[in-house]
């Protein structure tokens, strides 16, 4: 559960990284957002 909770803080502090890229760049925030979820696939064991 404590886990859980780690990984959606983490999603929420992925998530205000890629809105802030975004607004500076589309593609920054495209490319944080694919490395983002690479990162969860490849941690999700």
């Amino acid at each position: 559960m404590n886990n859980n909770l780690e990984n959606f803080q983490t999603l929420l502090e992925i998530l205000l990284l890629v809105l802030t890229l975004s607004s500076q760049s589309p593609w920054l925030g495209i490319a944080a957002a694919i490395g983002a979820l690479l990162y969860l696939f490849i941690n999700d064991d």
